[in-house]
């Protein structure tokens, strides 16, 4: 929501979320919903790993639970691309597709980004907000490669959700996380810092207290200035996926970001 410009979405469903297909000028994107509640992502996450069938990326695992709710919705969301105008490579002309989530949904979204590049699809510059690590080191490696110039990883002071599955935490379950992160203290008028390893302490690293961090919920359902979910768009919502931001240019420095992208 808040980009203008948009067509009318369609809505493929999943078993716990949803996920959201629009035509957006000579591109489509593809949104997906976040858990709809917050403690179920503190309490109700599964770390099984499922190897993916997918044949440029191998030894790859991402999380099981993750890439089951992508198979649900898969043919859905597909079949909107098409319906958008937005095809495979096979013999037409294909437009961009700019993935974006929140939370649960951002996970999704990375997972989507990797089985849609593998069946011919134009990934166009994307980005998560609060997600969780969603797949382990070969997945990470990987979808960086391909990615890593056009994706952001967006965290938000405390929010404790980029911190799960843990590290280094009782046990690692060997997650790790996609790059680069965006890291936003406060405002976004208060800027921002870039950073291209996972738990860097000058991003959201210096937060890894999963237990402590849990109480910070608005850090969560905050971004950009915006709580997630808010229906319509309120009086800052002057947003796209190029301004200031999308000028990131891989340092790991503070700047000043004066717009953005809304899930």
């Amino acid at each position: 929501k808040c980009i203008e410009g948009i067509t009318k979405p369609h809505t493929c469903e999943g078993q716990t979320t949803k996920g959201y297909v629009a035509k957006w000028g000579d591109s489509c994107v593809v949104s997906f919903m976040g858990s709809q509640s917050y403690l179920s992502m503190i309490t109700d996450l599964e770390f099984y790993k499922k190897t993916v069938p997918w044949n440029g990326c191998k030894n790859c695992r991402v999380h099981e639970g993750y890439f089951y709710e992508w198979k649900r919705m898969r043919g859905c969301v597909m079949n909107s691309l098409a319906a958008a105008g937005c095809h495979r490579h096979h013999g037409k002309q294909s437009r961009g597709v700019h993935f974006t989530g929140h939370s649960l949904g951002g996970g999704l979204a990375a997972i989507a980004m990797m089985s849609l590049d593998e069946r011919g699809y134009q990934v166009g510059e994307s980005w998560t907000f609060g997600m969780p690590r969603t797949g382990d080191e070969h997945f990470a490696n990987e979808f960086n490669r391909r990615f890593g110039d056009r994706f952001y990883r967006a965290t938000h002071h405390m929010d404790p959700i980029p911190h799960v599955p843990p590290t280094d935490w009782i046990v690692n379950w060997h997650f790790q996380h996609v790059e680069p992160e965006v890291y936003f203290g406060g405002t976004v008028s208060e800027g921002y810092s870039m950073c291209k390893r996972d738990n860097d302490p000058d991003c959201s690293g210096k937060w890894w207290n999963v237990l402590y961090d849990a109480v910070h919920v608005l850090d969560h359902i905050r971004y950009m200035d915006f709580m997630i979910g808010t229906p319509g768009c309120g009086k800052n919502s002057s947003l796209s996926l190029s301004d200031d931001v999308s000028n990131l240019d891989g340092r790991n420095e503070s700047q000043n970001a004066t717009s953005s992208l809304l899930v």
